[in-house]
């Protein structure tokens, strides 16, 4: 699986306050601050959240292993509880939230739940790859009417754990899973929903466009030492502008290969369907005002006779979500 370093920083970050071990705050400012929290929010106010993790790293308190295998990012469960009567049945569906490399070390758990959007930092998924469906935090994406029939004061309880492992690399029994928990008072309004749901479209939007929001470009740009005839900066650039005309590209590489510089895929009767250039290309490019990073592959598709057509784009990284962006200064 091919993967970015992410250098950027915005969910977790170091708080100067110390609060009691694994203690939430939480409050309708943002950073949190002990002369801020709260205890009962309106749903016409932000709320953001914080927790002092007793000097252990966010990586020590969870006890989260390094990413490996299908797990190419850290990321903890973060589960917002909403107790309807004399129960706690409604718990949002998204619940892996994205911790950054840059945040891997840090002390402090800072977080969202209900954010300004423009001031949104936390990242939901729905899976941990975090490949499809991105958004902001836990409580806009319960607002609808089976989780909040009515208006009136609903008690909100807040989790943040980790499936910890054993040392053989065994899920633990939930017991031992390290967690930190917080709750307050959340006073619901029927008349607020139109501009909560608002807010929620664009904090949704923000948190996936800024999700992998990279401060430099990877590794792959610095040069590679594959070369190919058919793959010249020349015909490269031709072959991109002909089959990404919405793109600009900043800058192209080619990136390095395991084994064979081309490969042949074929159909379940052994069939050729393509020919692949095994190395992605690696591209920084503009599109509707903004700068992105991602990745091309490049195929020659089968026309019969032990023959292959002209060579071409055959998929891009940004099939499943948006690629990662980065600003144009630093296109370099």
């Amino acid at each position: 699986m091919r993967k970015y370093i992410l250098l950027t920083a915005g969910l977790i970050s170091v708080n100067s306050l110390l609060f009691a071990q694994g203690e939430m705050v939480f409050s309708n400012q943002q950073p949190v601050a002990a002369v801020s929290s709260k205890a009962n929010f309106t749903s016409g106010e932000y709320i953001y959240g914080t927790a002092d993790l007793g000097g252990k790293t966010i990586k020590e308190f969870f006890r989260l292993p390094d990413p490996k295998d299908d797990d190419e990012y850290y990321y903890l469960y973060y589960i917002a509880e909403i107790k309807v009567g004399n129960e706690w049945p409604k718990e949002n569906g998204w619940k892996y939230t994205l911790v950054r490399g840059t945040d891997i070390e840090k002390t402090v758990l800072n977080f969202d739940v209900l954010p300004e959007p423009a001031k949104v930092t936390t990242v939901l998924s729905g899976t941990k790859e975090f490949s499809t469906g991105l958004g902001a935090a836990p409580l806009y994406l319960m607002i609808r009417n089976e989780v909040f029939p009515k208006s009136g004061t609903y008690p909100i309880k807040i989790r943040f754990y980790y499936k910890s492992l054993d040392v053989y690399g065994n899920e633990q029994p939930k017991d031992k899973w390290p967690e930190c928990t917080g709750s307050f008072d959340f006073k619901f309004n029927e008349n607020d929903v139109p501009a909560i749901l608002k807010n929620s479209k664009e904090a949704d939007a923000i948190a996936a466009e800024n999700a992998f929001r990279m401060d430099k470009l990877p590794k792959e740009f610095n040069g590679s030492a594959i070369s190919d005839p058919k793959v010249t900066p020349a015909k490269l650039a031709a072959i991109l502008k002909r089959d990404l005309p919405e793109r600009v590209i900043l800058k192209s590489a080619i990136g390095e290969a395991n084994g064979a510089v081309w490969g042949i895929a074929k159909n379940d009767l052994d069939i050729p369907r393509y020919r692949y250039f095994s190395p992605y290309i690696h591209v920084a490019y503009k599109m509707y005002g903004k700068c992105y990073v991602g990745y091309v592959e490049l195929i020659e598709e089968y026309i019969g006779g032990g023959k292959y057509g002209p060579l071409k784009v055959g998929s891009t990284s940004a099939g499943n979500r948006k690629d990662n962006v980065i600003d144009f200064g630093k296109v370099k």
